[in-house]
């Protein structure tokens, strides 16, 4: 169930870099969806290792595939690496909204945007 609810963020996250991005949200869809068969195949761990070794199967364009723990903490990240171990739940964008707070409090009450 973790794991559910780990990619669920993950598939809120990738939603999320459409609405900012202005791209298909399928586009976003699919990326996550090819991001659970991976893990399912593979495992978490290798999951992982592939984002942040900036696999191209996890880029596409504007949208990425990052991996964010419930508790907020970056678990993978293939475009800013810096950001792994940090969380940034209470830090805005510069619209002043807390969207990474959103996104994990839709998946574990909701389990997917609208």
């Amino acid at each position: 169930m973790k794991i559910l609810k780990l990619m669920l963020a993950l598939l809120l996250a990738a939603h999320w870099q459409y609405v900012m991005a202005d791209d298909n949200p399928a586009d976003a869809i699919a990326m996550v969806e090819k991001g659970l068969a991976y893990m399912q195949k593979n495992g978490k761990d290798a999951l992982i290792q592939e984002i942040n070794n900036k696999n191209p199967d996890f880029i596409n364009g504007s949208i990425y595939l990052y991996v964010r723990g419930l508790d907020g903490i970056v678990i993978a990240h293939p475009i800013n690496p810096k950001l792994i171990g940090k969380n940034m739940l209470d830090l805005p964008d510069a619209d002043g909204k807390y969207y990474r707070k959103e996104i994990i409090a839709l998946a574990k009450n909701k389990g997917k945007a609208g």
